[in-house]
């Protein structure tokens, strides 16, 4: 899904979810059936459009969280905290090391796997060395451009094929049923992330791409 946005981060987005059982609001609910002006939709519709903003919701929380520089943060963190054990194995002296080595011993004697703080030590050392391979990829893709809006592409590409299996004929037209219940999906998506509204409604400028994205992908499969 929206491949050709990928390509402006150097590493990889992954994310597997849910809608985690998100509801619409009664109030929210009486907006969504007014964008129909046929008539109100099914019960069924409404649960599956609760279904793709849910999902869309996680989504966009784990783009979020996968910003460079938060990711940069959470491995500076790890790294840090590796190295202060490392230096504090590297620290032990000799009596310290038999002590420790005790249970290690027991266990080799018994053929059970084991760990001693030299190979602990070995083992940070080579993760540390990964984690400042990991932090110069970062900080060479920061640079890169805002993150791709790969959560409101998903919403629209779902929302789409939604009204289509449900008989609806979406079309990219400002005003339309394709345009209310997306607009109205995504007044939802900002809520929920806490975020300004002040892309809701006629000034939001991405809607007309979005549903041409959405359109594109129904035509291709």
């Amino acid at each position: 899904m929206a491949d050709h946005l990928m390509g402006r981060l150097k590493y990889n987005i992954g994310f597997v979810g849910g809608s985690s059982g998100f509801k619409l609001k009664e109030r929210d609910r009486i907006k969504l059936s007014k964008c129909f002006p046929s008539g109100p939709p099914t019960d069924e519709l409404i649960q599956s459009i609760e279904r793709v903003i849910g999902f869309s919701v996680n989504y966009a929380r784990a783009m979020e969280n996968s910003t460079p520089a938060k990711v940069r943060d959470r491995l500076l963190g790890v790294r840090e905290r590796a190295l202060s054990l490392f230096n504090a194995l590297s620290a032990l002296e000799e009596n310290d090391l038999v002590m420790l080595n005790q249970l290690a011993n027991i266990k080799f004697l018994n053929g059970e796997e084991h760990i001693r703080p030299d190979q602990l030590r070995s083992f940070l050392y080579e993760f540390i060395e990964g984690a400042d391979y990991a932090l110069t990829d970062v900080e060479n893709s920061g640079s890169r451009g805002r993150m791709p809006a790969l959560a409101e592409h998903s919403l629209a590409h779902y929302l789409c094929a939604d009204l289509i299996r449900h008989g609806y004929t979406p079309a990219q037209t400002r005003g339309g049923l394709f345009d209310k219940v997306l607009r109205f999906s995504l007044s939802i998506l900002d809520v929920e992330l806490g975020r300004a509204l002040r892309m809701h409604g006629e000034g939001r400028r991405d809607v007309m791409e979005l549903m041409k994205y959405a359109l594109q992908q129904s035509r291709e499969g």
